[in-house]
């Protein structure tokens, strides 16, 4: 089993599902990991153990929640990467707190981890809430072009003028592009022909497990540096 050097935290209100993550990170070979039910006990640990490489948070919790738990600890430090373990809503109207007139929400959430460093990326762009209007009222860094485009981009002009169109946009706003979804040899060749610099799919490599990954880095490295 590899020994991965890694301090983690989990926060987690559910008890089986954290005691799961908290095997599956000790089964992947995390070095230390550590335990809370919310936010307050979260803020206890860390004192207690001092700072920690990644978060595993879940953000809806009875007390202090996911949300709260970031914004106290974001500029402190003490925790250098985030990991959001529950789901966000689509709604990303404004939510107020009607006693304080505070906003709340995913909004929130977002910009308060875009002002701590953390690199924001849309994803599946192009296809439900991963829209244009979505792409302005966040502060994304990266968008995720859906692979729909790139499986029929062999027979339809309009998915290539999608594609260049994203490029162009993604340049526009500074924002980098990965096109998702490449499956074959001739679809990444067309998107190279396209100025493509970054993509993803079943043709690099298929999803894995965490020590599945880590043996197909090594596996990479190796036949890299062969003669």
């Amino acid at each position: 089993m590899p020994f991965l050097p890694l301090r983690v935290l989990v926060l987690e209100d559910h008890a089986f599902q954290r005691s799961v993550a908290v095997k599956m990170l000790q089964a992947l070979g995390c070095g230390e990991v550590f335990q809370a039910s919310d936010g307050a006990r979260a803020l206890a640990v860390l004192q207690a153990v001092g700072a920690v490489d990644i978060a595993l948070c879940d953000l809806q919790m009875e007390g202090m929640d996911g949300l709260d738990f970031l914004q106290r600890v974001g500029a402190t430090g003490q925790v250098k990467a985030f990991i959001i373990s529950s789901s966000l809503s689509g709604d990303l109207r404004p939510k107020f707190n009607l006693r304080t007139t505070q906003v709340c929400g995913v909004e929130v959430l977002c910009r308060g981890m875009w002002m701590m460093g953390c690199r924001l990326s849309i994803d599946d762009f192009g296809t439900g809430f991963s829209s244009l209007q979505r792409l302005c009222q966040l502060p994304f860094n990266e968008i995720k072009l859906d692979g729909e485009f790139v499986r029929t981009l062999e027979h339809e002009p309009r998915c290539r003028a999608v594609i260049s169109s994203t490029l162009e946009l993604g340049e526009s706003l500074g924002m980098s592009v990965v096109i998702e979804g490449i499956e074959t040899d001739a679809q990444r060749q067309q998107l190279l022909a396209l100025g493509c610099p970054v993509g993803q799919g079943y043709w690099y490599a298929r999803p894995m497990s965490g020590e599945g990954f880590l043996r197909w880095l090594r596996q990479r490295d190796e036949s890299q540096i062969r003669p």
